[in-house]
């Protein structure tokens, strides 16, 4: 997944993502707790066979 792929994803302006990644901006911690949780739980529902769309 490239960096636009990820930013529509997870729902996060690519630019955001661009300052955090070149240091301009910090990262509040709650957004990498939030990205860990949804990427957790989409494995959990994958192994339950249950599929989740956004809408």
């Amino acid at each position: 997944m490239n960096r636009r792929e990820f930013s529509d994803y997870m729902g996060i302006p690519l630019r955001t993502l661009e300052e955090w990644e070149s240091g301009r901006r910090k990262m509040p911690d709650y957004v990498l707790r939030l990205i860990t949780y949804h990427t957790k739980m989409e494995l959990f529902l994958k192994k339950k066979g249950i599929t989740y769309e956004e809408t």
